[in-house]
């Protein structure tokens, strides 16, 4: 089991630093941003923002007004992404 966890996680990075490759912006919402960071410094090029839920407790909520309490939306998303290709919403 724990291989098949390391194959897929392999499997995962691999093809992101494919996306990364071959395109000008990086967004990652959720954990994967630590991820990035640590296991690749980028060359520059490439625009990385990630979009991560608080280190703090979030109250029992249906999932989409949990996301909303810390902020994880997709207003922020789209205004993140703006920013990063210079336009203003």
């Amino acid at each position: 089991m724990v291989q098949n966890c390391l194959k897929a996680q392999q499997a995962l990075l691999s093809n992101l630093w494919q996306l990364c490759s071959n395109h000008d912006i990086l967004m990652s919402v959720g954990g994967l941003g630590s991820r990035v960071a640590l296991d690749r410094q980028f060359d520059g090029r490439l625009k990385w923002r990630p979009i991560v839920l608080p280190d703090n407790y979030i109250k029992h909520a249906s999932p989409k007004e949990q996301l909303a309490l810390a902020g994880v939306t997709g207003h922020r998303i789209a205004a993140a992404t703006s920013s990063l290709l210079g336009r203003t919403r």
